[in-house]
């Protein structure tokens, strides 16, 4: 009498880990990528499966250093337990003055400032003339922003005013100062004061001259000039 107790075969999954870098930059407008993959516990086997990483970041922010899986024909997923643990790639913002000096948005050299008033590159000064003025916008918008990033500029009245995108303009005339705030999604904002003049308009007015003999009535020379 032959009696039998058969075993069980039992293959449990291959546990395989998956580790990806973490790195981080100040934003310079190009793919921040942190590469190489660490594969932990039993392995793939060999020809199986190959990782390649796949993570990239440029705006500012944070997002997972990803990785994805290249199966070989006839291979499966279901043979792993597979642990992952994903780095992180974070972008910092960047400044828009790197060296600390007002931002120039002038095709040629930077030129020079001092004297009295306010210090800046894009003061204006100028006489009346019943038109309106502001400070040098036209030039302070070409500013270049690392990256290539287009600036976003704004104006107020106040360093800690309510800024608009609108240039603040004057007519009368005026010594003030008009601040400006330089700014992206990717840059840190910059603030800076810049000084608007307008002068007052020399006038020269010059009443005609007349003479009579007594008359009794009164002596007028309506004739004037204005220089």
């Amino acid at each position: 009498e032959i009696t039998k107790d058969e075993g069980t075969l039992t293959v449990t999954p291959r546990p395989v880990s998956i580790v990806t870098k973490s790195a981080q930059k100040v934003y310079d407008g190009k793919p921040l990528v942190a590469g190489g993959v660490t594969v932990g516990g039993s392995g793939f086997v060999a020809g199986e499966c190959s990782v390649r990483n796949t993570g990239s970041r440029i705006e500012v922010g944070s997002s997972k250093n990803w990785f994805e899986l290249d199966w070989a024909e006839g291979s499966s997923s279901a043979n792993y337990e597979i642990s992952k643990e994903e780095g992180t790639l974070t972008v910092l913002p960047a400044e828009v003055s790197s060296n600390g000096e007002e931002p120039w948005g002038g095709d040629g050299p930077r030129p020079c400032v001092g004297g009295e008033g306010v210090h800046s590159l894009y003061s204006t000064e100028s006489t009346y003339d019943g038109f309106e003025h502001t400070i040098d916008v036209e030039t302070l918008s070409k500013i270049k922003l690392v990256g290539g990033d287009s600036p976003q500029i704004s104006y107020a009245l106040t360093s800690n005013g309510v800024y608009q995108t609108e240039p603040i303009y004057f007519t009368n005339s005026c010594f003030t100062s008009i601040w400006y705030r330089v700014e992206s999604p990717n840059h840190k904002p910059y603030i800076h004061e810049a000084g608007i003049s307008i002068l007052p308009r020399p006038v020269c007015v010059v009443s005609g001259s007349a003479q009579k003999n007594y008359d009794g009535m009164p002596l007028t020379a309506h004739s004037f000039s204005v220089g």
